[in-house]
């Protein structure tokens, strides 16, 4: 069947669930909703549906991103707006249907706001809150608003339209606009993905792989797992457009061992490509055959770095390597490797669906398009929001994420993920594109924002942070395992007032030293909890260290 046959029936599909019924219940089911209790609240609309003779359908979705007001519950009526719901139980869930649902009365005390342009009543509309007005949703568009284990809801709202006509341009051609749209890698490095793309397609081998790195070893990042449970095709699209200008032919997507969830849904996807000829060969009767394979990897954090990675995958143990050959020239069995992360490839699918000039008409000149961000720990919103690169940290921390959570007042952030700097509150006006983190000290990293209040201990938080990075060194190197160690020892002597004069030189020359010489991205950056918060919070250490007092009153054994 031609693709056109395909989409057309998918929108016949998507037309006749909202017209044949008098209502259509959407209700989250990612892993955050899940574990907000959203398994009993669909259980229970579903019952009460059926025993009422509701004329009502119900669809399973995936995570808007406002995960802290989960369960979510999206109405949408015939000739009414549609309204989003949170924090709903089986007992609100039950009232909403007999409300909204049957009689059309929005239910207000448990409605978060309306989608669309205006808001009614005192129930606002999504593009008013705070924590939506400022993204822009390119990536996350169809995010809790389609089942994500039914490909037709995908072809309906433009899914593999980007490969289509990606398939309908030479592999060059389209290395060269995505070097146009100036699309740089979102897992951290930022390194540019057309030149990745022409590494690989280079390479003079028969056989090429692609690997979509899902590890996403930051335990406070979510954004990588939110798009393979709300909308694994556009994530899938992208791996097969990426495939067609590389030549690669394999395909395997990495994911961490906890996204239990995310690989039941991309396995569903996956078989359901199968069916609609997009996976296999003469995909879509072009010359063009991939097939993506599933790997439940190890849980460690230095995953998230493409050589360990494929270590894992060739059976060794999760350890870097040293770089050349790069895994363009050489990866995975030796042969030519595309390693990209999630999000990347999600880009890839939107650039192409929606055309290139909507990634460079947004952001930074440099970094243009947009960032999906985890507002983790100390956020008041908490969640996943997709923003562009040109938005400040002051503005993602005080509108976006709404500050921190009762009145708390922020003393610093740190974003990237554990190896971020902490960046003081004074010193927030920072866009989020990558020549920008980095001429600040920081990194892209994981795209997660965590937020320390006044009454945290600085040296307390870098000495967290090493805890962690230690713990997950893969230790191939001698920075990366005794480096880390020497600092998380130093900085546990400092908080438990066994500091020791020369301690704050050998931190700052220590971790200068591990930036330059350590193996992997995950080493060199292992030290930037310690230097920012050195630089920035200077007399917190030399209290410590002078005075053997915590002026946070946060370290025990220095505290009165």
């Amino acid at each position: 069947m031609a693709f056109e046959d395909i989409k057309k029936s998918a929108l016949a599909a998507w037309e006749a669930l909202h017209r044949d019924h008098d209502a259509v219940v959407f209700v989250g089911m990612g892993t955050c909703g899940c574990n907000a209790g959203a398994t009993a609240v669909l259980e229970r609309i579903r019952a009460d549906i059926a025993q009422d003779g509701i004329n009502a359908a119900v669809v399973e979705t995936g995570c808007m991103g406002w995960c802290d007001r989960e369960p979510l519950v999206l109405v949408s009526r015939q000739n009414s707006p549609t309204v989003l719901y949170g924090n709903v139980t089986p007992d609100s869930a039950a009232q909403l249907l007999a409300s909204h649902v049957v009689n059309g009365k929005v239910q207000a005390a448990s409605a978060l706001c309306v989608l669309g342009d205006t808001g009614i009543d005192a129930i606002p509309a999504m593009k008013d809150l705070p924590l939506f007005s400022k993204q822009i949703r390119l990536v996350m568009e169809n995010c809790g608003r389609i089942d994500p284990c039914d490909i037709g809801h995908a072809l309906a709202t433009g899914g593999y339209s980007g490969l289509v006509k990606a398939l309908d341009q030479s592999p060059e051609a389209l290395i060269d606009a995505i070097a146009g749209a100036q699309l740089r890698g979102r897992g951290g490095a930022g390194y540019p993905v057309a030149e990745k793309w022409k590494a690989c397609r280079n390479a003079d081998s028969a056989q090429k792989h692609i690997i979509c790195n899902a590890a996403e070893g930051d335990p406070a990042a979510v954004k990588d797992r939110c798009l393979l449970e709300s909308d694994p095709h556009l994530v899938l699209e992208g791996i097969l457009i990426a495939a067609h200008a590389t030549g690669a032919t394999k395909a395997t997507v990495f994911l961490n061992p906890e996204y239990t969830r995310a690989a039941e849904i991309l396995q569903c996807a996956i078989d359901q490509m199968k069916e609609k000829s997009l996976l296999g060969s003469a995909i879509l009767g072009a010359d063009a055959a991939l097939e993506i394979a599933l790997y439940t990897g190890q849980g460690q954090f230095v995953c998230g770095e493409e050589s360990a990675l494929i270590n894992v995958l060739s059976g060794g143990p999760a350890r870097s390597k040293a770089r050349p050959p790069y895994p363009a020239a050489s990866g995975l069995n030796g042969d030519p490797t595309l390693v990209g992360n999630v999000e990347t490839f999600a880009h890839v699918a939107v650039l192409l669906r929606n055309g290139f000039g909507k990634n460079t008409a947004v952001g930074t000149t440099d970094s243009p398009g947009t960032k999906l961000v985890t507002l983790a720990a100390g956020c008041a919103c908490t969640g996943v929001v997709e923003v562009p690169t040109d938005m400040t940290l002051r503005v993602l921390s005080q509108e976006v994420a709404g500050g921190m959570p009762d009145g708390k007042q922020v003393k610093a952030v740190q974003f990237g993920g554990p190896t971020g700097a902490w960046i003081a509150a004074a010193d927030l006006d920072i866009p989020i594109c990558f020549e920008a983190l980095s001429a600040n000290g920081t990194h892209m990293g994981s795209g997660t924002l965590t937020q320390a209040d006044t009454g945290c201990c600085a040296v307390d938080l870098a000495k967290t942070a090493l805890a962690f990075i230690h713990l997950e060194s893969c230790g191939k190197c001698v920075f990366g395992r005794e480096g880390t160690r020497q600092l998380h020892d130093i900085l546990t002597d400092l908080t438990n007032g066994n500091g020791r004069a020369k301690d704050l030189e050998l931190l700052t020359e220590l971790g200068e030293t591990m930036q330059m010489g350590a193996l992997c991205g995950l080493g060199k950056s292992a030290p930037n909890p310690v230097l920012s918060t050195l630089k920035v919070f200077r007399s917190e250490y030399d209290a410590h260290l002078k005075n053997n007092t915590c002026p946070a009153q946060v370290c025990a054994k220095l505290s009165k």
